[in-house]
Parts: structure tokens; C-alpha cells; sequence
């Protein structure tokens, strides 16, 4: 049918009886088409008797669309094609009928036709009636009155007053009537109605049934998720990608999974049409049980004419202590600690005011209701390892508190190497200004020394020169 492989069907309409003209092997048939095309089916019957029937069809039903065929042959095979058209999608079973008729010599039924006699003629003066057929002649007069036909007496009757006279004829022909008591006329044809018609017998029907889908134009699609895997914190999320290509009309297209939210959902696409999604993945998380593990989620693609689409993801929720759980009565199941130094320690150093280590619950573990009880064996297994468990969180608690007591006396030491590194800097730095104040002293006493010492060289010359300027002044020399 068309670009989908063509839908070639052949349907056998099944004969109830072997004195039914039409002989084939079922009477049921289930029928697929798609919305809005016109499809066309083909089935084939045989006519099994010695005799021509006609008018052959199967009576008309909702979406179908079927012909008449004239005349089938006897002792022949006929082909008989039909239509099926739906605007609509649907599912549904109708039934109906194969019907065909004979030819027979047919006679039409009585008929009355009435004729009022008067004072003043006749109140219908030109009729024609059926062999068959009855004329019912009234007198509407106080007086009888006396009918014959008018040119010989073929037949002739009286009609009382108020009374009536029916009257018929076998013999075809053209007959003038006339009251021989007014003398009146009336023209009367008489003819022959019988004939051969194509008759059909209700009694030969057969019933059919005809199961119909009618569903959107099959289409497929090309899916890319762009991310498949994700590692989200309990409380917070992330988004990803996926691209849709259709190869056809694509209808309602719907995406789903768990913990999922998605930009675009219930929409349409056209041929060769390519979409951009965005989806975001938000955890569900209430349970440190829940976290520490990797979840395997399957999106589904689905729409009203493609096949279901499955693309798996993962999303991994690292370990967060939520709060303690409790393990119930005796009679739950044997539980799973989730408990790992290395990650413990990550958790601790990501997460300090959440660490498990500062919680009086050293050990969590989540108990699997399964309807059954433990054994005495099994629940001392059980608190032998809730023990185990407290115990090597107690040591870790310990290491911890060994490591943090060394950080400190460690900081104490570095304190203690700092005050002191301090106090000799000072010391240095004072017996350095005291130092250099008494090379400054030293160095003030040396130049004093020296001005003195010159003041009593130069002195004496320069009295003595001055003493001989003036006598040269004088002209003593």
C-alpha cells in the first residue's frame, strides 16, 4: 500500500449454504489502513449456479466505499474491488451483508383506484390501471346509474344510489365507459404491469463482518542522546541533550522516565524534520540507603506510529549521610552496610558537618522487608557485624582524633619556634642600636680631638702673618 509495501488483500465472502449463489471461504475479515489515505482492497467470489445474478454488492457500512457490479455469469468467478477511507483513527468491527439479486417475472400489487358518479358525469374521466389494479366506481346520486363500455358490451353493471361497484380487467386495451343514465363518458386504459425485474431475496443474504484499524502513517525515528551518563548530588541536578530525526509525519511523540523533566513532550514532526530536547535529571533521594549507587533509568520514546524507542542512562548519586535508619524488628531480612574507609574519608573531608564519624550512629544499614523471618543464626550474624562494623568505625574515629591531636602539638611546636625566632630578632636589633650609638660617640670625641689639636697648630701662623703684614704696611721692611 503505497511507500509502506503495498497491502494487497484477497477476501473470500463465505456461502452459508450450497443453494447460495455465491460460494467463498469466510465471512470475517480484518482490515488495517492508515488515516487519511484512500485504500483500495480486492476479493474475489464465485457464483455457483447455473443461472446470471445481478446487482451484486455488500451493503454500505461506515469508511467503506463499495460498487455495484451488474452481473456475475453463472458457474463464474467475479473480482470485486473496494475502498476504505477514514479521517479519523479508530478500532472497530462492523457488520454487514452480501447481497445480489434474480431476474423474475414481477407482478406490481393491487392498487385501488376510485371513480365518483354524479349527476354531471364522471370525477376521474381518464385513468389507467394495472391488470391488477381495481377501479371502485361510488354513486354519489339519488338515482342508480347504469356503466358499460360504450362501444360494445363487453362489460356492463349498475350502481346503486349511495352505493359502489368494483370493477377489474384482465384484457389490455383502450376502453371509452359511459353512464347510460346521464350519458356521460370516461376514457379507461387497461394495461400489463407484470415484467421481468432483478428481484432480491433477503433470505440469500450473507453476513459479513469487517474488523478496521485505522492508524496514523507508519513513521520511525533517529535518536542521539548526546549524554548518557550523569553523577548528580542527591539534592541537585543536571541537564542533557537528545536529538530527534523523523523519516515520516510523526505523530504525538512522547518522552518519559523516572526523576525526569522534559522541555518538549506531546508534539508533532514532519518529514525529515530534526528537534532539539532538553531534559533535566533531578534526584529523588530521601535515604543515606539510596545514595552510593549508580541507577539505571530507560527513556521511552513513544508515538502514535512508531515503535517504542529505549535509550538507557545512568545516574550515579554519591554517598551523603541523611540520618541513621532503622533496622526494624527481628523479623525483617538480613541487611547491607554501606560503609568504605576511602570513601568515608573523601565524604568527611567533601562534607565535615555531615560526616557520619561526629554521629552517635557509627554504623548505618538498611533493612529489605521480604515477608520472612531470621534465623537465630542470622540475626547473631548480624549484630556480629553491626559490632565488626562499630568497632573499625570507632578505629577510623580514632585515627582521626590520633591525626588531628599531632596537627595540633605540631601547630604548638611551629607556634612555640615562631615566639622564640621573635625574641632573638628583638635582642638582635637592640644590641644593634645600642652599637651604633657608640660608634657615633667615638667618631663625635675623634672629631672634637682633631679641631683642637688644629686650632693650636694654626693659630700662632696666622698671628705671626698677620703681624707682618702691618709692619710691611708701615715700610718697616
Amino acid at each position: 500500500m503505497g511507500r509502506f509495501g503495498g497491502l494487497c488483500v484477497y477476501i473470500f465472502l463465505l456461502m452459508i449454504a450450497s443453494a447460495y449463489a455465491m460460494n467463498s471461504t469466510t465471512n470475517s475479515f480484518d482490515l488495517n489502513v492508515f488515516k487519511n489515505q484512500n485504500t483500495s482492497f480486492q476479493t474475489s467470489f464465485f457464483n455457483d449456479e447455473n443461472q446470471t445474478i445481478y446487482d451484486i454488492q455488500i451493503q454500505g457500512i461506515n469508511n467503506f466505499y463499495f460498487p455495484l457490479i451488474s452481473q456475475a455469469n453463472p458457474l463464474s468467478s467475479v473480482d470485486y474491488s473496494f475502498r476504505v477511507y477514514s479521517n479519523e483513527t479508530l478500532d472497530t468491527t462492523q457488520g454487514t451483508k452480501l447481497i445480489w439479486a434474480y431476474k423474475e417475472m414481477v407482478t406490481t400489487d393491487t392498487e385501488y383506484f376510485n371513480v365518483n358518479i354524479t349527476s354531471a358525469g364522471f370525477r376521474e374521466n381518464n385513468i389507467t390501471i394495472d391488470t391488477n389494479d381495481v377501479l371502485v366506481f361510488t354513486n354519489l346520486d339519488s338515482v342508480q346509474h347504469n356503466i358499460q363500455e360504450y362501444y360494445s358490451t363487453l362489460f356492463s353493471f349498475s350502481v346503486p344510489s349511495s352505493g359502489t361497484h368494483n370493477f377489474n380487467s384482465s384484457d389490455v386495451g383502450n376502453y371509452t365507459i359511459v353512464d347510460s343514465t346521464t350519458g356521460y363518458l370516461m376514457n379507461l386504459n387497461v394495461i400489463n404491469k407484470t415484467r421481468l425485474l432483478n428481484v432480491h431475496h433477503p433470505d440469500k443474504d450473507i453476513p459479513l463482518s469487517f474488523h478496521l484499524v485505522c492508524q496514523y502513517p507508519q513513521s520511525s525515528l533517529s535518536i542521539n542522546l548526546f549524554t548518557s551518563a550523569f553523577t548528580i548530588d542527591y539534592d541537585g541536578y543536571q541537564d542533557g541533550v537528545i536529538q530527534l530525526l523523523a523519516s515520516e509525519d510523526t505523530y504525538f511523540i512522547n518522552l518519559k522516565m523516572d526523576w525526569t523533566a522534559f522541555s518538549d513532550n506531546n508534539f508533532i514532526m514532519s518529514k525529515d524534520q530534526s528537534r532539539i530536547i532538553t531534559f533535566r535529571i533531578s534526584p529523588q533521594i530521601n535515604k543515606t540507603s539510596e545514595t552510593n549507587k549508580t541507577y539505571t533509568f530507560y527513556m521511552n520514546i513513544t508515538s502514535a506510529n512508531t515503535p517504542l524507542y529505549q535509550k538507557s542512562v545512568q545516574v550515579s548519586i554519591p554517598y551523603i549521610f541523611l540520618g541513621s535508619e532503622s533496622a526494624g524488628a527481628t523479623n525483617q531480612t538480613e541487611f547491607v552496610y554501606l560503609f568504605d574507609e576511602k570513601k568515608c574519608y573523601a565524604f568527611c573531608q567533601a562534607y565535615p558537618d555531615k560526616c557520619p564519624l561526629k554521629h552517635d550512629t557509627k554504623v548505618e544499614y538498611v533493612v529489605q522487608k521480604e515477608n520472612r523471618t531470621l534465623t537465630e543464626d542470622q540475626w547473631k550474624a548480624m549484630m556480629d557485624e553491626k559490632m565488626r562494623l562499630k568497632n573499625k568505625v570507632d578505629e577510623l574515629s580514632g585515627k582521626i582524633d590520633s591525626s588531628t591531636a599531632t596537627t595540633q602539638t605540631t601547630m604548638k611546636s611551629i607556634d612555640s619556634g615562631l615566639d622564640y625566632n621573635k625574641n632573638i630578632s628583638e635582642q638582635s636589633l637592640e644590641k644593634a642600636k645600642n652599637q651604633n650609638t657608640s660608634v657615633a660617640f667615638l667618631i663625635l670625641v675623634g672629631l672634637a680631638f682633631v679641631c683642637v689639636v688644629a686650632s693650636a697648630f694654626l693659630i700662632p701662623k696666622v698671628v705671626h702673618s698677620k703681624k707682618a703684614s702691618n709692619l710691611h704696611n708701615e715700610g718697616r721692611f
